[in-house]
Parts: C-alpha cells; sequence; structure tokens
C-alpha cells in the first residue's frame, strides 16, 4: 500500500538521523503502527528493531529516549499488546 511505504522511508529517515527527537517521533510512530506493520512486512520490523537495538547498546541517546526505544522492542515481542503498567517483563528480558 502507498500509505505503508510513506510510513516505511519516514521510519527510515528516522532511523538514519538519529537524533533525540527523531528517535522519539520513531517511537511515537511505531506504537501507533507498528502491530499493522509488522503484519505486512515483518522483515522490515526486524530490521528496524535491530537498529533501535543497536542505538540502546552504544548508548549514545538519553536514557530517556533509550527508555523509550526499550518500550517499543518489549511492545513488539509481545506482539504489540501493552504490558501492565507494574510488569516486571522488561527488567526481566534485560538481564
Amino acid at each position: 500500500m502507498m500509505e505503508e511505504t510513506v510510513i516505511h522511508n519516514v521510519i527510515t529517515k528516522l532511523l538514519i538521523t538519529q537524533s533525540e527527537v527523531a528517535l522519539k517521533h520513531l517511537c511515537c510512530l511505531l506504537s501507533t503502527f507498528g502491530s499493522t506493520l509488522d503484519c505486512d512486512e515483518q522483515y522490515l520490523m526486524d530490521g528496524y528493531v535491530h537498529q533501535m537495538e543497536e542505538i540502546i547498546t552504544t548508548k549514545q541517546i538519553s536514557s530517556h529516549v533509550s527508555r523509550l526505544m526499550q518500550d517499543i522492542v518489549a511492545l513488539r515481542k509481545n506482539y504489540w499488546f501493552p504490558l501492565p503498567a507494574d510488569s516486571n517483563w522488561n527488567k526481566t528480558q534485560q538481564q
């Protein structure tokens, strides 16, 4: 679909930019459209998540943005179903 192509282009540009603002926008975009994009083009989402994990591990970003990105990775691992607010799931996955 045309709309999905546009969203994929935006995601790619945000990941290339890697500024704090761009990565925050990326997290908002993926929290909204991630499940839809993951159904149709899973291999692309695999690449996005891999790039996000690399950004998180290189620690070139603030802890706030890192946490936002970790939440998106965890959301995807949970098949895009939100985790309960008091969940210890993220803490056990990071160890």
